[in-house]
């Protein structure tokens, strides 16, 4: 029970208690820098010393605003205009017959994938068959 008192003390503290502990802390440096005055290496070191002063501030480099390029000219599409296509051949394109199966690879039950390329080109007739 005194503890909780003693916490709740802290959290409201005395406006004398304050001053008194700043002019206890005032005191303790005082004594503290007269004590290391009195020692001769600390007097000497603290007396003898030169101030140094150093320019941080440095000026700013001058950098030169860059130019903008040109913006470029704009550009119009060029409309190509489709070939004309003649649909209407006069003869029609003879149908491509698949091979027949080897029939060993049947009864093996062998599959796979055939793959033909076939070029197109504005002739009704392929050119020719890869």
């Amino acid at each position: 029970m005194e503890l909780t008192g003693k916490i709740q003390a802290w959290g409201d503290p005395d406006p004398r208690n304050r001053l008194t502990g700043v002019a206890l802390a005032v005191l303790f440096h005082v004594v503290a820098i007269g004590g290391l005055l009195q020692h001769e290496p600390a007097r000497s070191a603290f007396t003898g010393t030169i101030p140094i002063i150093v320019s941080v501030i440095t000026p700013l480099p001058v950098v030169e605003k860059r130019q903008e390029p040109p913006k470029p000219l704009p550009v119009t599409p060029r409309v190509q205009l489709p070939q004309q296509i003649n649909a209407a051949t006069t003869e029609a394109p003879q149908p491509v017959l698949a091979p027949a199966y080897p029939p060993l690879s049947r009864r093996m039950g062998e599959q796979g994938k055939v793959m033909l390329g076939v070029p197109v080109t504005l002739q009704a007739p392929p050119a020719r068959r890869d």
